[in-house]
């Protein structure tokens, strides 16, 4: 699965006002391309480290005794990653995450505050989103902001870029703890 991206990131700061910016130059890229009317901007904040324990260990706990209706692979995800449940594209899981514990109850005033003004800032610069309280990145690190560029004319692999704030990868990779807020573009997929 080769493949390249363009890569663009804003390290060593947190404020909302980065993340509205970096997605604003992402918008912007898109409409340079000619692509950008073709493209949603799907938005979520997933909140702290801390939070999303809290609702991992609720949504585990939903889930006990409802194992069997799950799919193989969301079986797998409950067990290593159960996040990425909430982008299963499977009918069943999706029928049973209805009634699940959602992410938003266990988000931080400090989160919800910060994804507000991020809100208030993608607003004034005129940028169109969809809240996706199902929008997960795959990777651990990632908190706060996280957001994907779907295309709408695409089947099942319909993320041209995305992202998020991963405020604690410098400190997992062994440096200093660094804020940091970041995008890829699948240079193919925007082909």
């Amino acid at each position: 699965r080769q493949f390249h991206q363009v890569d663009l990131e804003v390290i060593g700061l947190k404020d909302p006002s980065l993340d509205a910016q970096l997605i604003h130059v992402c918008m912007k890229i898109f409409k340079d391309l000619r692509i950008d009317e073709r493209l949603t901007l799907q938005l979520n904040n997933i909140g702290t480290a801390e939070s999303r324990k809290a609702f991992l260990a609720a949504l585990k706990d939903f889930f006990i005794g409802k194992e069997r209706h799950l799919p193989e692979l969301d079986r797998r995800r409950l067990e290593t990653n159960p996040l990425r449940l909430l982008d299963s594209k499977e009918e069943d899981t999706r029928i049973l995450l209805k009634s699940a514990p959602t992410l938003e109850q266990f988000i931080d005033e400090d989160s919800a505050q910060y994804h507000a003004l991020l809100l208030e800032y993608l607003d004034e610069l005129h940028v169109q989103y969809i809240p996706n309280p199902s929008l997960v990145r795959g990777l651990d690190y990632y908190g706060q902001t996280v957001f994907e560029f779907w295309d709408s004319s695409a089947g099942a692999q319909n993320a041209v870029g995305g992202g998020g704030r991963y405020d604690g990868l410098i400190e997992l990779l062994g440096g200093a703890p660094t804020p940091g807020v970041g995008a890829a573009l699948g240079v193919e997929r925007m082909i």
